[in-house]
């Protein structure tokens, strides 16, 4: 008998173990996943410290961008840029903010980074500003081109921001 009910205690208390593991390896998840939220061209995402807005974007073939087409061709075969119009203000009173480059991905799940080259924006799109990266004083907000190299059969585009705080801001490019 004593032996009964020391091995229903056990069984007892395996439960309670497993469903207490259970029920937190839930909510971690669901923590995690508030973490990235999602927008549309013209929304602001804010965490506090930070608020960045994409104002536009627009396509441009590498035949729209004259003497250098062919070293684009050579260089990115089957591709196109997309130029991503950003504004990013410091919300906070007293520190400087870290303005990293986003990062484009498409619906296969491919990933494209910023084309920090300056050689991108002055002599193909002498009109169009680069987004410059450097800490932001409080108070101040930048804005600024990001340029991307895609394939022009990329699709279901989406533009994703770092925010200090973690947060991670995900804009619809439609």
């Amino acid at each position: 008998m004593r032996s009964i009910f020391v091995i229903l205690l056990f069984l007892v208390g395996t439960i309670i173990l497993i469903a207490g593991c259970t029920e937190n390896a839930s909510t971690t998840s669901v923590s995690s996943a508030n973490s990235v939220r999602t927008y549309n061209i013209g929304d602001t995402a804010s965490d506090g410290i930070s608020s960045v807005t994409v104002n536009s974007m627009k396509f441009i073939s590498y035949k729209d961008m004259g003497k250098w087409q062919s070293s684009y061709e050579q260089k990115f075969p089957g591709g196109q840029i997309l130029l991503v119009k950003i504004s990013v203000k410091n919300l906070q009173r007293d520190n400087k903010i870290n303005a990293p480059f986003g990062v484009v991905g498409d619906n296969s799940g491919q990933t494209y980074d910023s084309q920090a080259d300056e050689m991108m924006f002055s002599p193909y799109f002498p009109n169009t500003t680069k987004f410059d990266e450097s800490n932001i004083l409080p108070g101040e907000t930048r804005v600024g081109n990001e340029g991307f190299v895609i394939p022009i059969t990329a699709t279901g585009l989406t533009y994703r921001y770092s925010m200090n705080s973690g947060q991670i801001a995900v804009f619809n490019l439609k």
